[in-house]
């Protein structure tokens, strides 16, 4: 049976309710601490299972990134896009075969650094910026 992949042009990423017209690249990621219970002999008899961490990154081109940071600075950010706070990251596939949309939700997030790269071979400059969330809804 052939599933269908998702492709990333079937991808829109939304911050704060504003699409993001130049993506250039969306990470998402999930953890949680895990440690072994050793038992007799030295062998793991069970798994203890601990906190759980969301984080990743989004790759969007500078005009983007003027655009969320004078966006976070009306919401009360005082200087730059860090100070942006409870910030919901969504990201939605939507299949040209009509399947039902993936729904990525990134809830509570806020950027804990940015960086610009500007490259000669494209011409283009691509900012990164990375996040931390409190949440993480796969539907």
């Amino acid at each position: 049976m052939y599933i269908p992949q998702h492709q990333f042009d079937d991808l829109d990423v939304f911050v704060d309710g504003v699409r993001i017209e130049g993506l250039r690249g969306f990470v998402y990621k999930s953890t949680q601490d895990k440690e072994v219970i050793f038992g007799r002999r030295n062998k793991g008899v069970a798994m203890k299972r601990g906190a759980k961490s969301y984080e990743g990154e989004i790759v969007i081109l500078e005009s983007d990134f003027d655009i969320l940071t004078k966006i976070a600075q009306k919401k009360g950010a005082d200087k730059d896009i860090l100070d942006f706070r409870d910030i919901t990251i969504v990201g939605t596939h939507v299949p040209d075969d009509e399947q039902l949309p993936k729904i990525i939700s990134v809830k509570h997030a806020e950027f804990t650094d940015w960086e610009i790269s500007k490259s000669n071979d494209d011409g283009i400059s691509e900012v990164t910026l990375p996040y931390k969330a409190l949440d993480l809804v796969i539907k």
